[in-house]
Parts: structure tokens; sequence; C-alpha cells
């Protein structure tokens, strides 16, 4: 059996995702926090791309990142 790696966040062990999801989820992942680090709420628009906030990227960053 495969060995689980554990990383210890805010003193308790938690298992890393890593270990659970293939390499093009933890892709999927990795560009869904950058989209919803880039596209932010700025006076009711989208800094990034200037569309109403929230944009559709966004959006469907975060649906992703729920999703998995």
């Amino acid at each position: 059996m495969g060995q689980i790696s554990i990383q210890v966040a805010a003193g308790r062990s938690m298992p890393v995702r890593g270990d659970f999801l293939p390499p093009e989820l933890m892709h999927l992942l990795g560009t869904a926090g950058r989209v919803i680090d880039q596209h932010v709420n700025h006076l009711g628009n989208c800094r990034a791309c200037g569309s109403r906030w929230p944009c559709q990227r966004a959006l469907l960053a975060e649906f992703t990142l729920g999703a998995l």
C-alpha cells in the first residue's frame, strides 16, 4: 500500500491533498487558485478583467476549488 504524507497545519496533522488527487487535478487546483488571486473585487468590478464582480472567471475558479 502507498504511504500518505502528513502536513502539520495549525498544530494538527492533515493528509496532503496531492496524495489523493492525480497530477492533472492538482494542476487544475493551482490554476484555479491563481485565478482567484488575480480576479478580485475592486469597487464592484474585477481588478483583472474589469467585468462586473464577481466575474465569470472568478466564479468558475471558485466552483472548481469547491468541487475538488
